[in-house]
């Protein structure tokens, strides 16, 4: 009867029950302690019932999240400081930010002029797109970028009568290169900057010229294997030019000039204001972050105030609350893992491999942060392995493993749908318009091109610091 009852359970769900003897059984192997075992256990539980039934994510989070809590792995205290609600609130405040965009019609108009230049052609369009992501996410992180970015993939999908899927994957996996282009891009870019005491200039020496050349590389790849895919989107574009006409009027497309010319100066302002947060931090004496968050949430008052009658409607509508609960629960299994001492015992394993060889060091970092990122957060990584890092400073030159490091963690946010927030609040908005991306599909639109431009990242850096 139990064969029969173990037969008769889905092949996801037996996947899903067995895991965590696996994870069991691999932290015994590496030495693990009770507690050490269990924080893995409940972080592979969530990932992985994330990756079989997304759509059901945060009920295994939130059951993920009582194990760690009844077994007493973690407190609530530091739960909540390993959650980043600074991110969330951050995340908050941009969605409403967007939300006036929204409803004056700016994303249509940006997306149709877009359009307008590239005369119609999908194919050319989706190049600015990609460069305007990666441009967006080192000016103001990768997770302003997609919000920004996907709603005008979405509304030139909506408009068109397309399914945007591919699309806005290629948009999200720029949005992550993009984000290492510079220390605002992501936050492992600033724990490095601030760690290593690296400049804003260097980041335009070393990790923006790959970020560049591996945008080219992933645009060139996806319309290479998706020609077809292209091709019937052009045909819908076509036919809907051919039924409603070719727009040309763009104001046309603009309900409320007025408040379109408020919401979009409201907007720059913001974006202005979060690029130049360290400057002013500098100024005032404030922590890192302060003005961060300060003008993210400064640019949503104004735009509540822009619709104040339709305040409470924005932000119970506009924000994807089931995502950002996700994050939160995501951010704060990681630091289970790190408090219990998971992902240091991980680190020092990988580092202790190196035998003192800068060579082998910078590989195995690389090697270490690409491969586990994508399934444990990349910022508790690059935070574990930062420390690491600085200790061995000492008795070699580290340097160039600051850059394939940061390369790295970017980069492996494409590999899976919990790699990076972009991809989860992407992913999210697809959900919204009843389009649910499966782990194969992922697997197979973003693994390839993902490791095509890494392996040139690496190939480069390794070049420049070890053979030149």
């Amino acid at each position: 009867m139990g064969v029969k009852m173990w037969q008769g359970i889905s092949s996801k769900f037996r996947a899903l029950l067995i895991s965590p003897l696996i994870t069991l059984t691999f932290g015994y192997i590496l030495g693990f302690d009770l507690k050490q075992m269990i924080a893995l256990s409940a972080f592979v539980i969530t990932v992985l019932g994330a990756f079989l039934y997304w759509q059901y994510k945060l009920i295994i989070a939130f059951a993920s999240i009582v194990i760690i809590f009844t077994m007493g792995i973690i407190d609530v205290e530091t739960f909540i400081k390993s959650a980043e609600f600074n991110i969330i609130l951050f995340l908050v405040a941009i969605s409403i930010l967007v939300a006036p965009l929204k409803r004056v019609g700016f994303f249509r108009w940006f997306s149709t002029m877009i359009l307008s230049i590239c005369k119609f052609n999908f194919k050319w369009f989706l190049l600015p797109m990609s460069f305007a992501a990666m441009l967006f996410a080192c000016l103001m992180g990768e997770v302003s970028s997609i919000i920004f970015m996907s709603t005008i993939i979405l509304e030139v999908a909506e408009y068109f009568e397309f399914n945007p899927t591919l699309s806005l994957l290629l948009i999200m996996m720029a949005t992550n290169i993009g984000s290492s282009g510079t220390a605002l891009g992501n936050p492992v870019g600033l724990i490095i900057a601030f760690e290593a005491g690296l400049k804003f200039t260097e980041f335009l020496r070393w990790s923006m010229p790959i970020g560049i050349l591996s945008i080219i590389i992933l645009y060139w790849y996806f319309t290479w294997r998706r020609k077809d895919h292209i091709s019937s989107i052009q045909s819908a574009i076509n036919r809907v030019i051919s039924e409603r006409g070719v727009v040309v009027d763009l104001t046309s497309l603009i309900g409320d000039l007025r408040k379109f010319a408020v919401a979009t100066m409201i907007f720059i302002f913001t974006i202005i204001g979060v690029a130049s947060h360290g400057y002013w931090e500098n100024v005032l004496g404030l922590e890192d972050g302060t003005m961060l968050l300060s003008f993210g949430f400064l640019g949503a008052a104004i735009a509540l105030t822009l619709y104040r009658d339709e305040a409470k409607e924005i932000v119970e509508k506009e924000v994807d609350w089931w995502s950002l609960l996700f994050i939160t629960f995501i951010l704060g299994e990681t630091g289970a893992l790190k408090y219990t001492g998971v992902t240091s015992k991980l680190a020092s394993i990988i580092m202790n491999l190196t035998g003192g060889n800068e060579l082998s060091l910078f590989t195995l970092v690389s090697i270490f942060t690409f491969s586990i990122s994508p399934f444990i957060d990349n910022i508790s990584v690059v935070a574990t392995l930062t420390p690491i890092v600085l200790s061995i400073k000492a008795h070699m030159n580290v340097y160039p493993v600051w850059w394939i490091m940061l390369i790295s963690a970017c980069y492996a946010g494409n590999l899976t749908p919990l790699g990076a927030a972009a991809n989860i609040i992407a992913l999210g908005q697809l959900n919204s318009m009843g389009i649910n991306v499966e782990l194969k599909e992922w697997i197979r639109e973003c693994t390839i091109p993902t490791i095509i431009v890494h392996g040139i990242g690496f190939i480069l850096l390794l070049t420049q610091f070890f053979l030149l």
